[in-house]
């Protein structure tokens, strides 16, 4: 009799565990298909929340200073950072963006973001004109923004960065008219496609790699237990080391679940959400983790 009941036993526990996991699936489904808001992005950060990628900072920054990769012919050089969804692309960008010795090089920085969706008939031309003339291009044509553009640009040394670029389209226009500029400007774009930044005419490209481990921890344990989260126990450390091993360096998904987490202060909900099946970030994979995160 007690074996039978033992049986009986396992074969609840059978069920719960499969329970469990169809939950998660059909909490997964729910998420999977709807689409991630275009968060944009902008200049400002907190420089208190990045770990790691002092080598890529340093090398930028000193990109930027070196007038020398600007050839006597042109007056703009095209810096490019290049990587996979959630690397730091965009962090990297700002840190360079916002350094004091950089801001004293540059009489005209601006911060554009690019508009990847084709569908909303805006342009980069556009992009460009509604943040340096800070107004809408409305009725004007190319001609007319161009020379609005130059009148605003012309002589200045510019630093512009172009943050999540897919296409090299429409470089063309734009170039034409950031040459108007005086010798030494730059252009940083953010891309996650190699191609883009070399029909571009990248002087320079910084090719980002998985952040290390040890910054990864660092940044998700301040997500995680900093500012009221639950007890940095050992228990629920040794959890969320193994929810970092399976984030695979990418700071963006290491960032999410160590706010995730922020929420949760029992063992048995950081169990669960290290034994999801849907957690281990792969690649470009970053998105899935995202949407199950962000229902």
């Amino acid at each position: 009799m007690a074996h039978r009941v033992q049986g009986v036993n396992q074969v609840f526990d059978d069920i719960a565990k499969e329970k469990k996991i169809l939950n998660l699936k059909e909490e997964h489904a729910k998420v999977r298909d709807k689409p991630i808001l275009d968060r944009g992005t902008f200049s400002l950060m907190d420089e208190t929340e990045v770990f790691g990628r002092e080598d890529e900072k340093s090398a930028a920054i000193e990109m930027l200073l070196d007038d020398s990769s600007t050839a006597r012919e042109d007056t703009i050089s095209v810096i490019a950072i290049v990587g996979f969804g959630g690397l730091g692309k965009t962090t990297l960008a700002q840190l360079a963006y916002n350094d004091q010795e950089v801001g004293k090089c540059f009489t005209f920085k601006e911060w554009v973001c690019v508009a990847n969706d084709d569908s909303s008939g805006k342009t980069l031309l556009g992009d460009v004109f509604r943040h340096i003339c800070d107004s809408e291009p409305r009725s004007l044509n190319k001609n007319e923004m161009g020379k609005k553009l130059e009148e605003k640009l012309k002589e200045k040394k510019i630093l512009l960065v172009f943050d999540d670029v897919w296409s090299s389209s429409q470089w063309d226009d734009v170039r034409v008219i950031l040459k108007h500029g005086a010798h030494g400007s730059k252009v940083i774009v953010n891309t996650r496609k190699q191609e883009v930044a070399n029909d571009m005419g990248a002087v320079h490209s910084l090719n980002l790699t998985d952040l290390s481990y040890d910054h990864c921890w660092a940044l998700f344990k301040k997500c995680a237990f900093g500012r009221g989260g639950p007890d940095q126990t050992r228990n629920l450390e040794s959890i969320g080391r193994e929810i970092v091993k399976k984030c695979h360096g990418v700071p963006l998904a290491v960032k999410a679940m160590g706010s995730l987490m922020h929420s949760k202060v029992t063992f048995r909900e950081w169990k669960d959400i290290e034994t999801c099946e849907y957690l281990d970030v792969v690649g470009d994979n970053v998105v899935n983790v995202l949407r199950l995160i962000h229902p």
